[in-house]
Formats: structure tokens, C-alpha cells, sequence
């Protein structure tokens, strides 16, 4: 049951789900582009330690390391404690992390819900509800990014998304887009239920991220990325009138992304000239359905400008 799967990069996929009679084990499969299975009939189990359930897999993988990291929740036999636990697979299902993976939050009576593992380039960033304020309602919204040996990069190694404790739930939490991650979820502080959300940089920070023109050299600091009409709310047949200024020639690369941080539409790309440069959206044209779009322009890699896009109908 409850079953993820995540793609291998390469036109193949891996899942993972649970299953058990006595008790509940997590097993994983990769099925490579032709379809063919290239782990054990059956998949493979993520840690052989008896006696405990394992249960909500999440699934993440890293094209730079070739393997498959799935997170879980760790539970003793009579499902009375419950903790985080990790492993690295390869594409064969050769176990990296021992053959009992590693231990992230040890057992303990407090829950866990909402886990959910979301890669980076450089590794995993997994987020949870945890409910260690002594009572089966409230939760505090918590997370961790491991690198791909398993070592927690953050120090302390988990960090508080929401510490305030009230009633939360439907945790969900995007990819990892402009060096962080969002994560949003139902919460009844104010006695009903009201939609939060909290960024994590890569860092560990939240909060705002620098603007990158910081990053940028000195002579960058004067692009600039304007959209015509001021974007709040523009109906999919309205074209958007883009415009760049570049203080000097450069490589610009013009893109429309979904709010899972996933490329949907090269709207510019190439050489550009000193001055000021002109694009049109027509968003019913490429097909972009009603929603939250992030319109970002990079120049040399380097991202020095985004805005928020609502279509409607």
C-alpha cells in the first residue's frame, strides 16, 4: 500500500510501497526504460531488522550518485514508537547504509505523519510532522537535508518549520526550485483550518533567499525584468508582454516554471545585446492551463529575476 515512485532519469522508474501479514515491510523495485525489472522478483526489502513496521516510503533520486534514497517511518512491533529511518540503494538493490538503514529519529512514543523526501543536487531534503508535544493532535513541522552518505548537513540536524504547537495536517512539500524548498500544510491555530507555509533554504535558513543579482558581478546589478500588465491575476487568453533591460551582452535564458519548481515552457533563449529586449506569452497558445506559474530569467546561470504569473480562465 500507499505506493511512490519517482523516475530513474533515464526513461525507467523506481517504486516503492509496504506490505507484511505479522508485520509491515517496505520493499522497492526499479523498472528500467525497456520495462525490465532490475532488482529481485518481488523488490527488495529496505532493511532485513525484525520484529518492526516500516511505512510510509518516500522515494528520492539522485542522477549524480545513481542511487535511489528512500526514507520511512520506523515503527516497533506493537506500533506504539515510532521513528525515521533512511537507506541508499543501487540500481540492483544492493543496500548502501547496512543491511538496517540508518536511524535519523529513534523510537520513541512520539508520531510521525507526512513524511516526504525531495532531492537537490546534492542531496535530500526530507520533511515531516512531528508530534513531540505529548498529545496525538498537535505537531510541530520539522526537517532534515541528508548528503547522499547519509550524514546530516544541518547543524542542529533538524529544523523547525513551524515550532508552534496547534493542531496540523496534509503536509505537502515542493521540489527543491531556486535553492529551497516550500512547504505548506492545514493548521487550526486560530481554532479553523487555515493554509501555512514556510520555506528552507539549503542552508537550513528560512526565510527569504539573497536576491541573486547579490550574486552577480557589480556590472550585472542593472538588469532588471519587468511584465506588462502587473501580474496578479491575468486570464490564459491575455498575451504577457515581457520585457529585459541588459547593461551588457550576455547569454539570457527565459523560462516559465510550476510551482513544483519543473521547467514548463523555454520562453527565451540565446545571445542578447546592451538594452532593452521584448518577449510575448500567449499562454492559451502553448497550452498552459489555469494556475500558479514562476517566470525566472537567468543570465550567465545566473538567476536575476522572477515574478509570480496567475492565469485564470
Amino acid at each position: 500500500v500507499e505506493p511512490d515512485l519517482v523516475e530513474d532519469g533515464e526513461g525507467g522508474a523506481y517504486v516503492g510501497w509496504y506490505c507484511g501479514v505479522s508485520t509491515l515491510d517496505i520493499r522497492v523495485q526499479h523498472v528500467d526504460s525497456e520495462g525490465n525489472l532490475t532488482m529481485a522478483e518481488n523488490g527488495v526489502p529496505v532493511s532485513t531488522m525484525g520484529n518492526r513496521n516500516r511505512v510510509a516510503p518516500s522515494l528520492a533520486f539522485l542522477p549524480s550518485e545513481n542511487s535511489l534514497f528512500v526514507f520511512w517511518v520506523e515503527e516497533n512491533y506493537n506500533q506504539s514508537a515510532y521513528g525515521v529511518y533512511g537507506q541508499r540503494l543501487t540500481p540492483d538493490g544492493s543496500r548502501l547504509w547496512s543491511d538496517t538503514g540508518r536511524s535519523y529519529i529513534d523510537l520513541s512514543p512520539y508520531g510521525i505523519a507526512g513524511l516526504s523526501a525531495r532531492p537537490d543536487d546534492e542531496g535530500i531534503g526530507v520533511f515531516f510532522a512531528y508530534y513531540d508535544f505529548g498529545n496525538a493532535i498537535d505537531s510541530r513541522i520539522v526537517g532534515m537535508r541528508i548528503d547522499p552518505d547519509g550524514i546530516p548537513l544541518w547543524d542542529p540536524p533538524l529544523v523547525d518549520l513551524s515550532a508552534l504547537e496547534s493542531e496540523k495536517s496534509y503536509l505537502a512539500v515542493s521540489s527543491c526550485s531556486n535553492g529551497q524548498w516550500i512547504a505548506v500544510w492545514s493548521d487550526y491555530r486560530n481554532g479553523n483550518a487555515d493554509i501555512y507555509g514556510q520555506n528552507v533554504q539549503l542552508s537550513g535558513q528560512l526565510g527569504p533567499i539573497p536576491s541573486a543579482a547579490e550574486e552577480l558581478s557589480a556590472d550585472w546589478k542593472s538588469a532588471k525584468l519587468s511584465l506588462r500588465p502587473t501580474l496578479v491575476s491575468v486570464s490564459r487568453g491575455d498575451p504577457l508582454e515581457i520585457a529585459v533591460e541588459l547593461p551588457e551582452d550576455g547569454i539570457l535564458e527565459l523560462s516559465l516554471y510550476d510551482v513544483a519548481g519543473r521547467k514548463v515552457l523555454q520562453v527565451g533563449s540565446g545571445h542578447f545585446g546592451t538594452g532593452r529586449h521584448l518577449f510575448s506569452l500567449e499562454p492559451q497558445r502553448f497550452g498552459l492551463l489555469h494556475g500558479v506559474y514562476i517566470l525566472r530569467a537567468d543570465v550567465a546561470g545566473k538567476t536575476m529575476g522572477s515574478a509570480r504569473i496567475v492565469l485564470t480562465e
